[in-house]
């Protein structure tokens, strides 16, 4: 990091450990901060064009005002994007039901409650997701942008995510909200999957 101490980029060294290092970076800045958080294997940022068609964004602050101004509306704090680039089933709406905001690409309103800090490093995005929609009643997600990235590379956290790992804390989602997770029916490059869902009423 050290050839942008000539920017005016403002570099925080943080901790190791996934679930410690998104502790601290709430806890870094004030509540009600607007924080955007990116993986560091991202290859791009999309945007549906057309019917089949994608292209990248110019603009991370353009696309991060959109998710913040969505996030105001409906008077929650977190808000994501579509998790794969595929203009066939992306679409142009934002929506505020409880759908997976994934933990490569997210952006939140700081909010130092306990409650909305998950503890798992394996599927903390649906954790989070669900810890969100429980205390506000709805997440923004900006359904016609997503991300090019490799969910299952390696590096990271590449030594705990190992199929009996992963089945263990979908398991322990599913028994935590039985409301708002349910089972995929497709496994993940032969990774058992959840889904997150809204409540029956």
């Amino acid at each position: 990091y050290e050839y942008l101490n000539d920017t005016e980029v403002n570099v925080h060294l943080g901790v190791r450990g996934l679930v410690h290092q998104r502790l601290h970076i709430v806890k870094h800045y004030p509540e009600g901060t607007e924080v955007l958080a990116l993986d560091d294997d991202i290859q791009d940022v999309k945007a549906k064009v057309g019917e089949k068609k994608v292209q990248s964004i110019d603009s991370l602050k353009q696309l991060s005002t959109e998710g913040f101004t969505g996030c105001r509306a409906a008077n929650t704090k977190l808000w994501g994007i579509y998790p794969t680039v595929n203009a066939m089933f992306m679409k142009y709406r934002m929506t505020f039901d409880c759908r997976l905001i994934i933990g490569a690409f997210w952006g939140m309103i700081v909010d130092h409650d306990p409650a909305l800090q998950p503890t798992m490093s394996i599927k903390e995005d649906y954790e989070r997701t669900v810890m969100f929609y429980k205390r506000f009643g709805a997440i923004a997600r900006l359904n016609w942008y997503g991300i090019v990235t490799k969910y299952y590379g390696t590096g990271g956290l590449e030594h705990e995510r190992t199929k009996g790992e992963h089945l263990i804390r979908c398991k322990e989602l599913l028994e935590r909200y039985p409301q708002y997770i349910t089972w995929a029916r497709t496994k993940s490059y032969g990774y058992a999957e959840i889904n997150c869902r809204s409540p029956k009423r």
